[in-house]
């Protein structure tokens, strides 16, 4: 996805009027459908937004240890993702983060309860899910559908 398409997406984005991505998803087929609708944002939307767009402006080696681009397509997703779970729960402001390898992370820190998200560009989506309390719960897995996150967030 070139630059041009990612800008392009970030028009299409009416985050003023609240015309947004709205993910359907149907855990029988684990497949997700987008389509467009009315959404009361979290007062944090915006910023997470405009911090994840601003992840395409890093160059390469970033970091200064070799660190790719962030893919096009990972932001998207990541975009994506964060209007799903923001029009499904109340969650709170994620923390957002370039991986190495070009990938978008999130990360929602709860207190005693933590789920740290990998973007990758086909849309699957790496997670690990950590407890501090119960450890019982701690597990790490991947997904392609965001109400898999906004169901852990609601924990």
């Amino acid at each position: 996805m070139g630059a041009n398409t990612l800008s392009a997406f970030f028009q299409s984005i009416d985050v003023y009027n609240h015309v947004v991505p709205i993910v359907t998803t149907t855990t029988d087929t684990q497949a997700f459908s987008w389509g467009y609708g009315r959404l009361h944002p979290p007062s944090w939307l915006d910023c997470v937004v405009q911090s994840i767009k601003g992840l395409s402006e890093l160059e390469p080696n970033w970091d200064s240890y070799g660190a790719v681009t962030v893919d096009n397509r990972s932001i998207v997703v990541a975009v994506e993702v964060i209007y799903a779970i923001a029009s499904s729960i109340k969650a709170h402001e994620p923390t957002i983060a370039a991986t190495p390898d070009g990938n978008v992370g999130l990360c929602w820190d709860l207190g005693n309860v933590s789920l740290d998200v990998t973007i990758l560009p086909s849309g699957l989506m790496e997670y690990v899910f950590l407890d501090e309390v119960d450890s019982t719960r701690d597990y790490e897995s991947r997904t392609r559908l965001p109400g898999d996150l906004s169901a852990m967030l609601s924990q």
